[in-house]
Formats: C-alpha cells, structure tokens, sequence
C-alpha cells in the first residue's frame, strides 16, 4: 500500500490504502476494502474514492464508496464490491479530499492540488494497489490461494521485476555484464531499523543522498534503505535505488519500485571487500519528487562488533514529521574539527551542507558572510563548485580512521587528517601588459599550503610601504588550492589606471585558519545552535558568526523571529544553554499566510580560529624619457642632423619582466620624416652593454615610420637598470625645403607612446626648421596703470611683441616678464591676450608671428614695497626669445636699453620703470587793504607772516605728525619760524604722494587768526589733487590755477587773511591747533567782539 505525504506548508497530509478481503478461486463477486488515512494537520471532509482500474483500465458500472469526514490522524475504511468478471489481477484506486487553508500568498492551498480524476481543488492520495489472483486456467480449481500473491521479500518474476524497475533489464544500468555486480530485491521490512549509525533520533532522509564509510579489508558494512512516509508529488516512473560501490571494485544495487508499499526495503548485510578504503553509498531516486522519508542505517564491523565514528556524507537531506535535538561532527580536509548541536530543530525537508565558504557572491567563491533568501539575485546559497566540502559525520569520527583513503575509482579522500597549520610560501606578480589598455593591469599568483578560505590582496598604490590609506585598494579573493591566481585591474581606488612609473607594494592577507560554514537551507524552526571546536589552539571555544541583518521580516511569523540577527564582529559564544542564533517556530507550519524565519532561506553560520599570515610582492615600475641633441626646441638648419635616446629604466628594487615592454614602447616618426630622413643608425645598450639579438633588438619600419623596441628571451632586468636606445635623422637639404613641391611642416615632431611615459611631454620632442635664415624679434613695455601704491596693490603693463622681419614668420615665439625692483619676483598674471596664444607664470607662448605682425598683451605685477617720499622706482623687464634668437638669460637687467615703441627695439628686451605720482600745488596768502588805488577803497594785498603744514588723514582722522617727504617752499620770501615774521607770501607744496590730507595754517601774520578749518585735500594713484572746502567759511579760499615755472600749471589755492575774529563755519570741524585762539575770544564777551569787527587791522597785542 502507498500513502502520500504533503508539502508542510500546505498544512494537509493524509494517505489511502485498498485490499483485497479475500483471495483465493475466483467467486461471482469480489469485495475490496480500502482504507484512509488523513495523516496532515487538518480536517479533511468529503473524502472519496475518486478513480478505480483493473489492470489499468477503468471500471465500469461500480459505484465509487466515500469516507465521509477525517479528523488529523483519523482513519476510516470503505468497500465496494465488483463483477469478477470485470477485473484482473490487480485493481488499483486513489481518493481525493477537500481542506480549508490559504497559503503564503492568500490563495486556498487546495488550488494548488488536482486529483486522479482531473478535479481541481482536491487534494490527491497515492495510489493504492490491490492483487486477487486469477487462474489463467479457469477450468482448473486452485486451492491454493496464496499460490501467486505478492512476495514480500522480493521473489517475483524477472518480467514483474523489470515493470517495476526500468532499469532492471539494462545490463548496463544493472551491471550484467560485471561479473562483480550483485542485484537485490526489496522486501517488506516491518519491524523497521534497529538503526546503528543512521538518521538523527526519528528523522528521515530525502533522496538524494550519498554516504561514506570507512571499512578496514576483510570488515563488513550492512546497508539498509527503507521506505517510510510517501511522497506529495509523486511521478511516474518514480523509485529509490540503492548502490553500493565498495574499494577494489564490485557493486550491489536494489530498488524500491514505485508505489511500493510503506515499510519496503533495500538491505545488505555482510557485505565485505578484501581492500581497505572509502565505500560509497548513494540513495537516489529515479525522477525528482517531493519529500519522500526514508530511514537508513550503515553500519561497519569487524566480524560482528560494531566499529562506529565511520560514516559520513558532504551533503545531507533530512526529513523530519517532528522535532528533534540533532548533533553532527565536521572534519575539514586540514584536520580541523567541530561538533554541532541545534537544538528542538524542525526543518520538514532541509539541507545541511558545509564548506570554507558558505554564502557566497555569485560569480566567486568569495564569502558573503550573511544569510541569504534562496530566490537572491547576488549571492549564492551553496556553491558546491568552492572549496572542499566538510565531512558531516552522524557521531563522533573514529579515532581508527586513516587520514585519506580511496575509493571504488581509485580516487582519494581525505578521512581524518592531522591539524595543518597554514602558510604562505610565495606572491608572485605578471603584468598582462601589453594586451590590457591599462598599464598595470596583472595578476598575482599566490601559493599557499593547508588552506582553503577567504583571503585580502591588500594593495599599497603610493609606494609608502603604509596599507589601508585613503589611497590604498584591497581585494577579496578565494583560496582553493596550493596556487592561486588574482586579477588586479592595475586602477587606483577610485578606478583610475595607474602608471607603471608609479610604486606599488601588495600584500596576501590571511585571517582566520579552519574557517568553516555550516549552510542550512530551508530550516523552519530551530531553538538555537552550539558550535564547539573539538582540536587545535582554540579546542572547547564555541564563538559563532552569523548575519541576517539583510532578511527581512514582513513576510515572517512575528512570534519567532531570531532575537539576535547578527552576531557582532567579535562573535558570540554558542555554548549557552539551547544554543544561539534560534527561532522557535516549533513544528514549523506557516501562521495567518506568514511563514517561518528559515523557510526557503539558507542560513549561514561559521567559526573560524584565530590566526594571521601575510606575504609582501613589490610591483616593479618603469619610466621612459626622451631627449635628443640639438634639445628640444632648437631650431635646425637644412642638412643638420638631430641625435634622439629614449631611455627605459627600472626604478623599482623588483625586477622587471621586458617582456611587458614590447610593444609598448613606440617611437613614431611620422612627424620627423616629414622634413627628415631616418639614418638607419638605431643601436640599443642595457646597463651600458650593447644588446644582442638573445636581449631584443630595435625594429624601424618604413611603412609606418615607427620604430619599436622588440624584447628577446633576455632575463628580467634588475632594480635600476636602463636601456638606452639611440638614432638620428637628417633634416632634409634646403633647396627641397624651399621647393614648391615640399609637404613637409618644418617642425619635426617626435612622439613616444609608452606605459612608462610620466607625461606626453616628457616622451616628446619638437624641433622647428629653419630653410631660409634668421628673423628679427622686438619687444616694447609700457606702463598702464595701478590700484594703489601700498604694498599689494598691482601694477598693469602693457607689452608688445613684433616679428620684425617682413619676408617670413618666427616660430615658438616667447616672452618673458621679470618684476624687479618693488615688485614680487616672479608674481605675474596675464590678462587679454591674443586668441591662440597662452601663458605660465612670467612666460607668455605667443607661438608663430607672421612676417611683420604684432601681437599685444597686458601683464600684472605686484608691489611688495609701498610707496614712500623719493621711491621706490618699480621696475619691470620684458624679454623676447625663440629657438631662432634665443636671448641671453645671464644679461644684466641694467644692459637693457629702454625703447618708446616695439619698432625702436634692438635687443629683444626693453625695461619700464615707474614711480608713484606726487601732487604739487600753490598758495597764495592775501589780506584785504585800505591802500587801493582810487577809485576802491578797499582791496586783497600779499600778506606775509604765515608759515603751513600738510598732514596725513586716515580713516577721516589727521594725524599729529606732519606728512613725511612733502615740502613747502617758499616763493617770495621766507616762512615765519623761530619767533621770526616771515616774509614770504606764496608757497610750493610738493611731494605729495597718493592719499587723503589736510593744508593747516601754522602761523598766522600778526594781529591776524589762523586758518579756522583744515583744508581737506586727496591726491589720487595718478597724481591728481582736489580740495574739499567744506569746512572751509565762504570766502576765506579760493582754487584756481598758476603757471608754476618748471612744475608747469598746478592748482593754486588762494587764502585770504582771516581777522583773528572770525571762526569756522557753524558745524565745522575746525581745527585743534587753533581752538586755544577761540576759547580765548569766547572769554572776552560781547563787547569785544563788537570793537573788534570795526578795529579788523588791528593785532592782537592790540586789543
């Protein structure tokens, strides 16, 4: 009989069987007798038989018996009788039920079902078989009715053998032509498995599964599979076949047919082989189905007593209907060794498999150290290409085990190998150059020993010897065997190609040895695990690592979610009571549509122990330069001859492979022969030994006029050495480059394409041709303008530059600015210059001028000494030079002869000099007279006896020190001074640089008061002085102009004499020198103001 067993997701599992009642001469009528069982977890209602056949043809007019309802774990029977002349030997039946119950998704989970009959929404059973059996000879009466029933322990005929085995009539599959071979046959098992080693506690097995035992010659292994709970899906044509393959050759096989009844079996006792080694043991099944259980037990002796610790497998399917404390021991293939304990673990139909690895980045075998959803698209659940799976051994592994063993093919397996320790033995590099665009791209070949793991390809891009700086990369990578090879891309961090001129250092980084993950996919519910490591310098440590940071939790049954989803950096430690890293879903159904933490999940957990080892490579680099004589820039005449070397040097303490130069050194010549002939002189030497042909060789090629250097068989070159290579070529004869028929450019442009080359510039040369003769360069600086004359203020100039001659242009055109005398030395900026043309720094690129053109530009200075009386004068020297007409550098500036236009120049340099500007004005000091020629009576006389100072205002304040370097002259006379009356009238005022200030009236002429207000006065950066006479009283000054005598016109301010009464204008700022004056007036009152303005001639000793 068969049952089927559902998806325990879909909440419903039940079975049906039918038997015969009787056997035995064939009566008028047969009474069947089936029987249901609802083995699922909820009710099952409207339970019927849904479809009947006879030797596979349906039967007609029998009416189909029902069930009615089924609890969980319920069983019913029904009967139903048929015409005996309507069947055969065997009548096979199937039922089918209904169910409540959505799934994940909210549909009805009996959607998701069809039953024999070809109704949706019915959940299906298996079919059932029963067998009554008719003579062939219905003349002949059997008293025997058992005489052809069923054998339960396999004895059926070969013809019924090959109905239930496809394979069984295939030599090939069977083995027939093996006279080793040995085939057996299933039998009913009722007592079930007094398992020795087999499944954990009562769980099951899901096919497929391959097994390992170790047997020593002459030992026996027992095998037994046998079939207990049915599948949900099940497929035509579907069995269970056993194969034993043990060392030294031979095979057993057997196969549970389809529908075989619960309980069937495959078993072989006893079973030896006269070599020691590894047996292999596979449970498989003939088409994929759907959670089928099956216990199993292997079991090894030595004559009769047990030899346990001797079986393994590398990937295991476990069954289970309920839970259980499960315990499994690892040996890894360098000896490392851990116990598991996952405690009240429920997985229905899970997997666990182990290896160095776990999770991994799809693509590599790199370590995601997360877990995962099985539908991700980034990562990889269990990759069984990575590493070397751990051996899972169902108890503790026999300390009798060898350390390798084979097998049937003569292949080795690792068994219990000692503890390795890991090491490092060598990091090589080779650069993929020239096949890759990027110059350092490579790889690192890594050769390890007792490793197999993650490992970091640490990347030191500056050259400093410093790892894991802002401009450092890394590198995870897979180790998997003794050599490993690692691309590098050859970019910087932010994934720019990095030059081979540059150094760089790498370093292999392992962290960690015995690194092992134990990959548990679609787990539905476990309390918690404990890892403990069994051997080694941790031996007893139970730190764990996991991370299921990034799975979410919507879709989850909220009451059992992990409490911890990550366990830290430093791990955690598992040997705690129930474990860590659980969720306690218990029978691990899905609640309201929300499923369980583990379902279709790969749960990774790992350990590792404690260890580090690092091995360093130096990353050789190269440079290239070139040069040539005449340099670069030097103009050639028709018929010289230029030399060029390119130089090709190992600047590293690695060596350096030439291979990775070739071809990437290019010298290309188009833009030479152009105006030159190569000479066919090219010569190569290494250290300052010429090469030979075993070193390599330079190539010219005509055709494409490029020369290349061709690497040999030559060893690699050590840290610094050079190779040099030289040639020349000849500018052609001046008639062809004066012929009408000449293309060339005359400039002979020279280009060198390497990896080495730090810059274009430094692998270039150019060389313009002169075919006629020299030219004629001028050059000419004005000054323009300045915002100031204290330090930092600037000064523009305006320089232009001529091609004097007027028959033909003058090449690579240069002009040089120098700030000299208070300036900043080597400070310029450039402003409007011409289309074409550039500048850096002092120096201006003008390029070509055409026969006769001018170019100008304008150039800025700074002042680094402010202004002061009699200085400084700033000077500024402008030079022009080209490879034509180079000018002398070492020239005193005090050589230059100034010129006042580009085409007075004679010297290809000129020198502008300037000074701040200074004011200059004149006073007048006049009285009014009654001594007029008639007819006025009144008149403004000459008035001597004063004397004046100019002082500096900042900030609208004067100062109490009267401005340095300005002189005020007398014209006339003499200044009043030292108690003397002066007897000057008119003054010069000179010197007066840029700024704000203020005219005071020292001394006043007698009986006559002081100036009552300073005059305000501001001289602007180019000399111009304004006078302010806002405080001045109406009147009291005048501004004009006077024709000065050698100081030309300047402004003349005429000051009338002001009575000693008269004060400054109401609000006005008056001054501090000549307050005393009007206090003393105040004091005298009215009346004497009132005498004094009809006595205004009068002095003050007077009054």
């Amino acid at each position: 009989m068969s049952g089927t067993a559902c998806d325990p997701d879909d909440d419903a599992d039940w079975a049906a069987d039918p038997a015969a009642v009787g056997a035995g001469p064939v009566p008028e009528e047969l009474t069947w007798r089936a029987v249901a069982t609802n083995m699922g977890n909820v009710v099952l209602s409207d339970v019927r038989v849904v479809t009947l056949t006879a030797d596979a043809a349906p039967l007609e007019g029998v009416s189909f018996p029902s069930f009615g309802e089924l609890a969980v774990g319920a069983t019913a029977a029904a009967t139903f009788t048929t015409p005996v002349q309507s069947v055969g030997r065997t009548v096979a039946v199937t039922a089918s039920a209904v169910f409540e119950g959505d799934g994940p998704d909210g549909v009805p989970l009996a959607d998701r079902f069809t039953d024999a009959a070809g109704t949706v929404g019915r959940l299906p059973s298996a079919e059932a078989t029963a067998m009554y059996p008719v003579t062939e000879n219905t003349d002949t009466e059997n008293t025997d009715p058992d005489a052809e029933s069923a054998d339960p322990e396999g004895e059926n005929t070969e013809a019924e053998a090959e109905a239930e085995d496809p394979e069984a009539g295939d030599p090939e599959a069977a083995g027939d032509d093996d006279p080793t071979h040995e085939t057996g046959e299933p039998f009913l098992l009722e007592d079930g498995i007094g398992a020795r080693t087999g499944p954990p506690g009562n769980s099951m097995i899901d096919l497929p599964v391959t097994l390992y035992a170790y047997a020593g010659a002459g030992e026996n292994v027992d095998v037994t599979l046998q079939f207990r709970v049915p599948s949900t899906s099940p497929m035509a044509g579907e069995y269970a076949k056993v194969e034993i393959l043990p060392p030294g050759g031979g095979s057993w096989t057997c196969t549970i047919p389809r529908n075989a009844a619960v309980n069937t079996a495959c078993q072989r006792l006893d079973y030896t082989s006269a070599q020691a080694g590894v047996w292999t043991i596979k449970f498989t099944e003939h088409s994929g189905s759907y959670q089928d259980g099956f216990k199993w037990d292997i079991t090894v002796q030595d004559a009769s007593a047990d030899q346990p610790g001797r079986v393994w497998t590398d990937t295991y399917f476990m069954f289970q209907q309920s839970t259980e404390d499960v315990s499994f021991w690892y040996v890894g293939p360098y000896g490392n060794r851990y116990r598991t304990d996952y405690t009240t673990y429920h997985g229905w139909s899970s997997q666990f498999r182990s290896n160095q690895f776990g999770v991994v980045k799809k693509g590599t075998c790199v370590s995601a150290h997360r877990s995962i959803d099985q539908s991700d698209a980034d990562y990889s659940g269990y990759d069984p290409s990575c590493g070397v799976p751990y051996h899972i051994f169902f108890e503790p592994p026999s300390a009798s085990l060898p350390a390798a063993a084979t097998d049937h093919a003569n292949k080795t397996h690792y068994v219990l190998p000692p503890l390795a320790t890991p090491t490092i033995d060598d990091v090589s590099y080779a650069s993929t150059a020239p096949a890759s665009a990027t110059p350092r791209a490579g790889a690192f070949t890594v050769r390890t020993r007792n490793y197999i793991g993650n490992a970091t390809l640490q990347l030191d891009l500056n050259g400093n010897g410093v790892y894991g700086e802002a401009a450092d990369g890394e590198q995870e990578f897979a180790i998997e065997g003794d050599t490993t090879v690692v691309p590098w891309a050859g970019t910087t961090a932010g994934g720019q190609p990095l030059p081979t001129t540059s150094s760089v250092n790498a370093s292999v980084l392992l962290e960690g040895s015995g690194e092992v993950h134990f990959t548990l996919h679609d787990a539905e519910s476990r309390y918690g695990i404990t890892v403990t490591k069994l051997n080694g310098p941790e031996a007893n440590d139970a730190t764990l690592y996991w991370d299921d940071s990034a799975l979410g939790s919507a879709d989850r049954i909220p009451t059992c979610l992990p409490p911890v989803l990550k366990s830290g950096a430093s791990g955690a430690n598992s040997a705690v009571p129930g474990g860590v890293h659980g969720w306690a879903c218990g029978d691990g159904y899905h609640v309201n549509g929300k499923a369980p933490w583990g379902d279709n999940r790969y749960i990774d957990d790992w350990a590792v122990t404690r260890f580090s080892a690092s091995r360093e490579v130096k990353l050789p680099a190269y440079s290239v330069t070139k040069s040539a004589v005449p340099g670069s820039g030097g103009i050639l005449r028709a018929g010289e001859t230029v030399t060029y070397t390119v130089e090709v040097e190992n600047t590293t303490n690695a060596y350096l492979d030439p291979k990775q130069l070739a071809p990437t050194v290019i010298d290309d010549l188009t833009g030479v022969l152009d105006d030159a002939s190569y000479n066919n002189d090219a010569q190569a030497s290494l250290g300052g030994v010429p090469v030979t042909p075993m070193m390599g060789a330079v190539s010219f090629d005509a055709a494409t006029g490029k020369l290349s250097w061709v690497t040999g068989a030559a060893p690699n070159w050590g840290p610094g050495q050079k190779l040099t290579i030289t040639y020349s070529v000849t500018v052609t004869d001046r008639a062809t480059l004066l012929g009408g028929t000449h293309n060339g450019d005359l400039m002979l442009r020279n280009q060198v394409t390497s990896h080495g080359c730090a810059t274009a510039q430094a692998c270039a040369t150019e060389h313009p041709v002169d075919a006629e003769g020299d030219t004629v360069l001028q050059v000419d600086k004005q000054f323009v303008s300045a915002t100031g004359w204290g330090a930092g203020d600037t000064i523009t100039w305006q320089i232009d530059v001529r091609n004097g001659d007027d028959t033909k242009p003058a090449y690579q055109v240069q002009v040089a600015d120098t700030p000299d005398t208070g300036l900043e030395p080597g400070n310029a900026v450039w402003q409007a210059l011409p289309a074409g043309t550039t500048a850096t720094g002092t120096t201006w690129k003008v390029g070509t001028l055409d026969p006769g053109e001018t170019k100008t530009a304008r150039v800025t200075t700074v002042i680094a000494q402010a202004a002061a009386p009699h200085g400084p004068t700033y000077r500024n020297a402008v030079t022009v030079s080209n490879p034509t007409n180079p000018y002398d550098t070492q020239r005193p500036l005090t050589d230059i002869e100034p010129n006042e236009t580009v085409q007075e120049d004679a010297d290809q340099a000129d020198l502008a000099e300037t000074r701040a500007p200074t004011a200059t004005f004149h006073i007048d000091k006049v009285g009014e007279s009654g001594d007029c020629p008639p007819p006025d009576t009144s008149c403004w006389v000459a008035m001597p006896g004063s004397d004046w100072r100019i002082y500096p205002v900042t900030g609208g304040n004067i100062s109490p020190t009267p401005a340095a370097g300005v002189d005020i002259t007398p014209i006339d006379g003499v200044a009043a001074g030292a108690g003397a009356p002066g007897t000057a009238t008119q003054f010069l005022v000179t010197g007066l640089l840029p700024g704000e200030y203020a005219l005071i009236e020292h001394t006043a002429p007698e009986g006559f008061s002081l100036l009552a207000a300073p005059l305000k006065l501001t001289v602007t950066t180019t000399g111009t002085v304004s006078f302010n006479t806002t405080d001045i009283a109406d009147g009291t000054i005048t501004i004009g102009e006077i024709d000065a005598g050698p100081a030309g016109k300047v402004p003349q301010v005429t000051v009338r004499d002001v009575p000693n009464l008269v004060f400054p204008v109401a609000g006005g700022a008056g001054s501090a020198l000549v307050q005393w004056a009007a206090a003393l007036l105040c004091a005298a009152g009215g009346a004497l103001l009132i005498r004094t303005l009809t006595t205004r001639r009068r002095t003050l000793t007077h009054l």
